[in-house]
């Protein structure tokens, strides 16, 4: 089975860092683990190293994950916030033709947002999480595919920021 290396987005995890990376040691074909610590203010990137993970810092969080930069650059600016990011990455992914996958790894969990930060703030995330969700998915998968079938030209078009300019539409 090839190596892979098993990238962890963390921002502020200091006290969950330890148990995502910890399961992932066991793993025979994660070859390396490496930390994005996307501007945590606390302790996330000395345990990581304590745990034997490569750290990268980012100063500033910016919540994007480790991608192929042509397919960031198909992502319209309109995505590229919050939760809408993550519907919008396999979205455009299954458009421009990029392999994806997923695997269930039954041995790892999650801290969920209330037991991270506290009752009422996990609860007001995940709401705001969900609205993400909700909102980008009927934006792509409902409102852009419509589009998609109604002007076939669209369905060629490799570039998805035209579509959402509406300069795509224009030139019909």
């Amino acid at each position: 089975m090839p190596k892979i290396s098993a990238v962890i987005p963390a921002h502020d995890e200091a006290a969950t860092i330890a148990g995502v990376i910890q399961p992932l040691l066991a793993v025979p074909w994660i070859d390396e683990i490496i930390v994005v610590n996307d501007g945590s203010g606390d302790d996330t990137a000395a345990r990581a190293r304590e745990m034997g993970a490569k750290v990268i810092s980012i100063p500033v969080s910016g919540g994007q994950r480790a991608l192929r930069r042509e397919l960031w650059d198909q992502v319209p600016s309109t995505y590229k916030k919050n939760f809408q990011i993550e519907i919008a990455l396999n979205f455009f992914a299954k458009q421009c033709g990029h392999r994806m996958g997923f695997t269930v790894m039954p041995a790892f969990g999650q801290v969920i947002k209330e037991r991270k930060r506290g009752l009422l703030q996990g609860l007001l995330q995940r709401f705001s999480m969900i609205g993400d969700i909700l909102i980008v998915s009927w934006r792509l998968y409902i409102v852009l595919q419509l589009q998609m079938m109604c002007f076939p030209i669209l369905r060629r078009s490799r570039s998805h920021s035209e579509l959402e300019s509406g300069n795509a539409l224009r030139r019909l």
